[in-house]
């Protein structure tokens, strides 16, 4: 079409019929003009499909860190019930009949932190692809980014409490022995029936505070985990929100 309307304004020059040559050259001009408003909207509307299938995938992949999130403070939770009752069972030289099993498994799950949940398929794909500006909502990013360096922060401090832990386990193992051909009814994860002497345990303080340091831990992780729960809840609506406003879609009973 360009190259008709080139030809016929290089003929109209030769008649030097310059009103014809104003028109061609401003049908060719409005032609790339079009273009390229078509091209530009095109690129808009595919970025805007693409910022919202990441806030879509975003909001999937943080009610998967809410639920894992949820489920390893409540994991801890129950390991720090279990340490007390180890620790009252230390200070009187007896393991009541009714404290044997919680007992036993405080013991086979005594440290076992988990490090803070935080699925990152769709951050690392954002991240990959420079897809930072894609997402145009200042707040969601600056949140997003907020996330991003507590989890690496907490991922950074891990190593050196699972040192501190390993320290104290060490401690607490000198006294136990694992009977592998016995499974505990309570514990969902593999685990052994133990054999110890209580009265062997007591007598060395070292073994009580040993624990009751890894019961520190434990609560500090609870408290640094639950602050990190709270900033998942608060992304979840600030996703649901845009992408209410922005593009009316409602997620779907699964999704939330």
């Amino acid at each position: 079409m360009r190259i008709v309307l080139f030809r016929r304004i290089a003929k109209h020059i030769e008649k030097q019929n310059w009103t014809a040559v104003f028109i061609d050259f401003m049908i060719v001009v409005v032609g790339v003009f079009i273009g390229i408003q078509v091209a530009n909207w095109n690129e808009s509307r595919k970025e805007k499909e693409r910022e919202k299938s990441l806030l879509i995938r975003l909001h999937q992949d943080f009610l998967a860190n809410v639920k894992g999130l949820s489920d390893d403070n409540s994991f801890h939770q129950q390991q720090l019930s279990d340490q007390a009752v180890i620790i009252k069972s230390l200070h009187h030289c007896e393991v009541a009949e009714n404290d044997f099993m919680l007992f036993q498994r405080g013991i086979n799950q005594l440290g076992y932190i988990n490090p803070p949940r935080f699925l990152r398929r769709t951050i690392n794909e954002i991240t990959a692809t420079g897809g930072y500006d894609v997402l145009k909502n200042i707040e969601i990013r600056s949140h997003l980014t907020h996330m991003i360096a507590e989890v690496e922060f907490r991922h950074g401090v891990t190593d050196s409490v699972m040192r501190a832990v390993e320290q104290h386990r060490l401690l607490v193992d000198r006294y136990i022995e694992y009977d592998l051909s016995q499974s505990l009814s309570n514990v969902s994860s593999a685990s052994a029936a133990i054999i110890f002497d209580i009265n062997e345990m007591c007598q060395d303080q070292l073994v009580v505070r040993s624990v009751s340091a890894i019961s520190l831990i434990t609560k500090e992780r609870i408290l640094a985990y639950d602050q990190l729960l709270g900033l998942y809840q608060e992304f979840l609506p600030m996703l649901e929100h845009e992408l209410k406003v922005r593009w009316g879609q409602l997620l779907s009973p699964k999704q939330n």
